[in-house]
């Protein structure tokens, strides 16, 4: 194998990885945050923040040891605060 077909490979194997590596729930959880923050009317959003805030708990309580779902809880916290 020539080294140039071996660094796509290799940054492919990474990619999938980290993906594969993500706990349950916290893409969910990222993708409802975007959702609120960029196409919810701006009257809508604090209450869809807070629910979204118990959700991230949840999420946090089922993946103990895992920074990502507390970034992710800290994040939509920030954001529900924002707004309230």
């Amino acid at each position: 194998m020539h080294m140039k077909q071996l660094i796509p490979i290799t940054g492919l194997a990474f990619s999938v990885s980290v993906f594969a590596a993500m706990p349950q729930g916290v893409e969910e959880l990222q993708h409802e945050w975007a959702r609120i923050k960029y196409k919810m009317p701006q009257e809508e959003r604090a209450a869809a923040f807070e629910a979204l805030a118990h959700k991230a708990e949840e999420v946090s309580a089922k993946n103990t040891g895992r920074a990502e779902p507390l970034v992710w809880e800290a994040i939509i916290l920030s954001s529900e605060a924002g707004h309230a």
